[in-house]
C-alpha cells in the first residue's frame, strides 16, 4: 500500500485561509487561488514556504523559538536549534526560508518588510546587513496601526 504525505499544519491553515477568502470574495476566485497555490508550491522544494519571523525567545541558550507571521498574524511557532544561527537575538526580525518544518535559510532584518517576497534571503548579502546592524539601533515594535500601513 502505497503511503502518502500527510500536509503539514501550516500547509492546511493556508489551503483552509485560501478557500475562505476566495469564498467571501466570489465563488470563481476559488479556483484561481487554489490553482495558483499549487503551482507556486512546485517552483521550488516540497512544502517551501518565506515568513517574516520575530524571536520570541531563546531557550537555554540551545534553542531559538521563532514566531511566523503572514500578513501581519501569526500562523505558527518554530523552535529552532541556536546552532543553525550565526548570531540573533530576542526580538530579532527574520525573513526565513521554510521547507518541511525546517529552516533552510534565513536573514536579519533592521525592520519589518511590508512584503516578505520583496526581501532578499541570501548569505552574501547577510554580510551587509549585519554591518549596517552594528551601527543602526534595534527597531521598537510597530503598534498595529503603523502595520496597517504595510497592508
Amino acid at each position: 500500500m502505497a503511503s502518502q504525505k500527510t500536509p503539514s499544519r501550516r500547509t492546511a491553515l493556508r489551503t483552509l485561509t485560501t478557500l475562505a477568502t476566495g469564498l467571501t470574495l466570489g465563488g470563481p476566485s476559488v479556483a484561481g487561488s487554489v490553482g495558483a497555490q499549487t503551482d507556486a508550491d512546485s517552483d521550488g522544494p516540497a512544502d517551501t514556504e518565506r515568513y517574516v519571523a520575530v524571536v520570541d525567545r531563546i531557550v537555554d541558550g540551545e534553542h531559538v523559538v521563532l514566531l511566523l507571521e503572514e500578513d501581519g498574524q501569526i500562523v505558527d511557532e518554530l523552535v529552532v536549534p541556536r546552532s543553525e544561527f550565526d548570531t540573533v537575538s530576542e526580538s530579532d526580525i527574520l525573513a526565513v526560508i521554510i521547507a518541511d518544518d525546517e529552516l533552510l535559510d534565513y536573514r536579519i532584518l533592521p525592520e519589518r518588510p511590508c512584503d516578505i517576497d520583496a526581501v532578499d534571503i541570501a548569505a552574501d548579502s547577510q554580510d551587509d546587513l549585519d554591518a549596517d546592524r552594528e551601527t543602526t539601533p534595534a527597531p521598537s515594535r510597530q503598534s498595529r496601526a503603523e502595520e496597517a500601513d504595510c497592508l
